[in-house]
């Protein structure tokens, strides 16, 4: 070999150990800026909220129709609260439900809100039914997470009165998988 061959050579592994023992090695670490779905459970899309959606709703009604509602929502006086918060929940969900053409979900709300407070597994899995029949055509996702955080709420309800209660098992397991808001539902059921 020649001499320049030599040089050559060495300066190429001078410059192969100078990047092997000072150079970086291992790429940076990045905190997400927003929650990544996964192993960890943290949610795949962003949440929305009842206060949304009801605004939503309420902003598609009608002036006379509003101040019923409002009027429904601010009912509950002194006294027997938890009778009064029923009966206020029943008419706002017959007014959602019969009223206005797209208020099912009201509806759905209004009538699970009206079943935790009544305490029957019969009205709390009728409600989460209603959810979970409705969640598979539902497009929006962040309304599709939350009528299964809604449904999956209700049907563990139902299983603290009825734990046998096998239809609330699988309605739970249902709302775990098309609300996809777990990133490994399995892990879930």
């Amino acid at each position: 070999m020649k001499r320049q061959q030599y040089w050559l050579a060495g300066v190429g592994l001078l410059l192969l150990l100078a990047l092997y023992f000072f150079g970086q090695t291992v790429p940076p670490h990045k905190k997400p800026e927003a929650p990544e779905g996964g192993a960890s459970g943290a949610p795949l899309v962003k949440s929305i909220g009842l206060q949304d959606i009801l605004q939503a709703s309420q902003a598609r009604l009608k002036p006379d129709q509003l101040s019923y509602v409002t009027r429904l929502q601010n009912s509950v006086v002194r006294g027997d609260v938890q009778a009064q918060q029923l009966h206020a929940y029943r008419q706002l969900a017959g007014f959602w439900k019969d009223s206005v053409q797209e208020g099912f979900l009201l509806y759905a709300y209004y009538s699970g809100e009206a079943a935790k407070l009544e305490k029957s597994e019969k009205s709390l899995t009728f409600a989460a039914q209603l959810f979970l029949q409705s969640l598979r055509g539902q497009d929006n996702p962040e309304v599709k997470s939350w009528m299964a955080t809604n449904a999956k709420e209700l049907f563990e309800k139902a299983l603290e009165l009825n734990p046998g209660n096998d239809s609330s098992k699988v309605g739970l397991g249902a709302s775990y998988i098309f609300g996809s808001s777990a990133g490994n539902p399995m892990e879930e059921i």
